[in-house]
């Protein structure tokens, strides 16, 4: 696939960063280390959720992200899944879903 704003193509391989959220500060450095590397490997798309450790992987996605330009990666996003398997799927949640997601 590929992005028809300024023709990136979308990596077979995506990195899925949900085991990156409940992680102290040495393994926070390592997981930036692994979103550096996925890149240096070719892999330009990263997943991640709102749910994963309250948006903490985010955190760790944003740090790792530092430097990049926007038009270098693709992010793609879950949201909607609250605690304890309740779901939000209103339209208002879908709607802002991104604009939450991407503090």
């Amino acid at each position: 696939m590929k992005d028809q704003r300024n023709g990136l193509e979308l990596s077979r391989i995506g990195l899925g960063c949900g085991h990156m959220s409940n992680v102290n500060e040495a393994v926070k450095s390592a997981c930036i280390a692994a979103i550096h590397a996925a890149f240096d490997s070719g892999i330009n798309h990263l997943n991640t959720a709102d749910f994963y450790g309250a948006g903490r992987s985010e955190m760790v996605i944003a740090d790792a992200l530092k430097g990049y330009k926007r038009d270098d990666y693709f992010l793609s996003l879950k949201f909607g899944a609250l605690k304890n398997d309740l779901f939000n799927r209103s339209g208002d949640y879908l709607l802002g879903g991104d604009k939450m997601t991407l503090k």
